[in-house]
């Protein structure tokens, strides 16, 4: 009998079994998009793509910012606990890859899911944003919802915050 696994293994099973699918549907049905400099998507493409997708950190922000759409550099850095600079350098990561866009206002950065049309990324988020929004912890919604809520009470912005060290912890500072 074919039966699904539990818990993790299913998680597993979904992922690997989307990734193929993903892959076969582009080779099969040729499913190929236009990058920005209005070359054809390559296998290099989806490489650098689906790299940005292999780091557990930078798919926790991929399902944070699916979930809540735009999100400032201060709120990853909140929900994951993790410092700015870990958290500036995987967003640029993801920004590289094609599946975030950014936008300054003033000193803050603020992220949101790629909106350009026919790149690679958009097309492995079209078939993947589900999944990769579902494999968000309740702890890290939880932590991010609280700090939505302090901030939009008390008028916060990301300069009032705390300071993080590298390992993640506050350190005392404003």
């Amino acid at each position: 009998t074919n039966s699904i696994p539990d818990g993790l293994k299913y998680q597993s099973y979904v992922i690997a079994h989307t990734v193929y699918f993903t892959i076969d549907y582009t080779r099969i049905c040729g499913y190929v998009g236009i990058d920005k400099n209005r070359r054809s998507v390559t296998m290099k493409n989806y490489e650098e793509i689906y790299k940005a997708l292999a780091d557990k950190t930078r798919l926790e922000i991929m399902a944070l910012i699916i979930r809540h759409g735009e999100l400032c550099v201060c709120d990853v850095e909140e929900a994951l606990q993790i410092s700015q600079s870990k958290a500036s350098r995987h967003l640029r990561y993801l920004k590289n890859a094609g599946l975030l866009d950014d936008r300054r206002e003033g000193l803050w950065a603020y992220y949101s899911v790629s909106s350009k049309a026919g790149t690679g990324a958009k097309q492995v988020l079209e078939m993947n944003s589900d999944l990769i929004a579902s494999l968000l912890s309740d702890e890290i919604e939880r932590r991010l919802e609280e700090w939505l809520r302090r901030k939009s009470k008390e008028n916060k912005s990301c300069k009032s915050r705390p300071n993080r060290n590298s390992e993640g912890e506050h350190n005392g500072s404003h």
